[in-house]
């Protein structure tokens, strides 16, 4: 959270109105705060998760990035709306967060193994 109040305090003082921009990919910067939400709250986020196949999974994922987006700041809330980007969303953010090592389990080769 506190990384996303930076962001929106050194853009309130810059805009007075705007757009929340559409994501490729999760921001970097709202990921922090996103990976200490998502420790927090692993055991539901597990449940939401098992029992999806691969396409599947990852089109999950996204939306729980979204769910928390509106959430906490909807600046990072919009993303692509066909299947394919959602997939690739959600596909970025499974590699970050096995990276982290944060529901996913680092060790292995498939992206979605949770942990």
């Amino acid at each position: 959270m506190k990384h996303i109040k930076l962001f929106e305090q050194f853009n309130s003082d810059n805009l007075s109105e705007g757009r929340p921009f559409i994501q490729e990919t999760p921001n970097q910067l709202a990921y922090l705060d996103f990976k200490k939400w998502a420790y927090k709250k692993r055991g539901e986020l597990k449940k939401r998760l098992d029992r999806k196949d691969s396409s599947e999974f990852f089109i999950e994922l996204r939306n729980i990035w979204v769910d928390w987006a509106n959430k906490n700041s909807k600046a990072f809330s919009k993303t692509f709306g066909d299947s394919v980007s959602k997939k690739n969303f959600g596909r970025a953010l499974a590699s970050m967060l096995k990276s982290d090592d944060v529901i996913i389990k680092k060790s292995g080769n498939k992206i979605i193994d949770l942990k």
